[in-house]
């Protein structure tokens, strides 16, 4: 399937724009479906919406039967990339209210109607916490990527023992992942939100969502055994998939990337007519 895309900009209640794009099948424009249904998808920590992972998704969905119809919407969280404001290693229930200014955007402007929401690592513990929060903006299908349950663990080779000493002493450090990315300041407050964040409040995810984790054995980022937790509090409406021998980024290997792709364009189609009645 060939793709279009165009780039929209979403002017914020806290005076700086969200900037996305729209992924269009340039063939296929059936009527019927008016408004158009589409997924937004949502990038992790330091990322942006052109994050690798979330191009295996996009990829995926343009190259799947069934899914044509489908539009695909990415955005920058607030700090990151095009987007304006300021992002910070904390900010979950912030970049939550992105999530909600641009499905907003999506409805009234673009004549959309959501069927669901996707994120991958911390914008998979977002569009969880979405879910859960803004319960009057339920959508039929949210899809986990890889998100951490238990926000108190932090990897133990994610920071140098330098960066943690600059936290002690100076109360914050910086955290470059890349020659290309911007400085990431990363303070003490930020550290103590991110640290307490709960995901136990996806059980108030409304029963009419149903939702998707898919999550690697070999994930050494966010352990997959939060994975068994979100299935734990989510019961019947969740269904959980562990890929064996895949990591956190679901890029490196064919394999997990097929996979991924696989699970969830199979599980979207599975879901396809009763996500569009519910949107």
């Amino acid at each position: 399937m060939a793709l279009s895309t165009t780039t929209f900009s979403v002017s914020t209640a806290k005076s700086f724009s969200l900037v996305g794009d729209v992924y269009t099948n340039t063939h296929l424009d059936n009527k019927n479906l008016q408004p158009y249904p589409a997924i937004i998808l949502c990038h992790g920590l330091v990322q942006t919406r052109q994050s690798k992972s979330l191009q295996v998704i996009i990829e995926a969905i343009a190259n799947t039967s069934g899914l044509e119809d489908l539009r695909i919407i990415t955005f920058d969280f607030q700090g990151c990339g095009e987007s304006g404001g300021e992002t910070s290693y904390g900010n979950y229930n912030e970049e939550a209210e992105n999530l909600e200014t641009i499905i907003r955007f999506a409805k009234n402007n673009l004549n959309f109607r959501i069927i669901g929401t996707l994120g991958h690592s911390k914008g998979a513990a977002v569009v969880l916490l979405h879910a859960a929060t803004y319960l009057d903006s339920t959508l039929p299908l949210v899809i986990n990527v890889s998100a951490r349950f238990d926000h108190s663990e932090t990897p133990v080779d994610r920071f140098t023992s330098e960066m943690m000493t600059s936290l002690n002493e100076k109360g914050s450090f910086i955290l470059t992942y890349d020659s290309n990315s911007k400085p990431y300041i990363i303070t003490a407050e930020d550290m103590r939100a991110r640290n307490s964040l709960d995901m136990t409040v996806v059980k108030n995810i409304k029963n009419s969502t149903k939702v998707l984790t898919v999550h690697g054995d070999a994930d050494n980022v966010c352990p997959v055994k939060g994975a068994y937790e979100y299935d734990r509090l989510l019961g019947d409406r969740h269904k959980l998939v562990i890929v064996k021998n895949a990591g956190h980024r679901w890029c490196q290997t064919s394999a997990e990337i097929e996979e991924l792709g696989q699970t969830v364009v199979g599980w979207i189609k599975e879901n396809w007519q009763w996500a569009i009645e519910n949107a």
